[in-house]
């Protein structure tokens, strides 16, 4: 008769082959996958929509904004911009160091 727990160790160690054996096997698949998944998405297309192709699809969709939305949106973003210019700008004019 063998040990109450021979029976559960003999499992054990066979589960444990079959980890070995299928882990390499599942990596390989996985880097395979990624592999086969290298470079651009979209078949080495250049991926940046043209100015006229999201023009297209703004209309087709009907989110084409107005002239006058385009224009307002252009004046908030000059003012954002010039508004961080002045940010950016020294308060006070540097004094050139003086430390040897």
């Amino acid at each position: 008769m063998a040990a109450p727990g021979a029976e559960l160790h003999h499992r054990m160690a066979v589960a444990a082959r079959i980890a070995l054996i299928v882990m390499p096997m599942c990596s390989i698949a996985a880097f395979a996958e990624a592999q086969a998944r290298n470079g651009n998405e979209s078949d080495f297309r250049d991926w940046q929509p043209t100015r006229s192709e999201a023009a297209g699809e703004e209309r087709a969709a009907g989110v084409r904004q107005t002239p006058a939305e385009r224009k307002s949106e252009d004046q908030e973003l000059q003012g954002l911009y010039k508004d961080l210019l002045r940010q950016e700008q020294p308060t006070s004019p540097a004094r050139p160091s003086t430390s040897r």
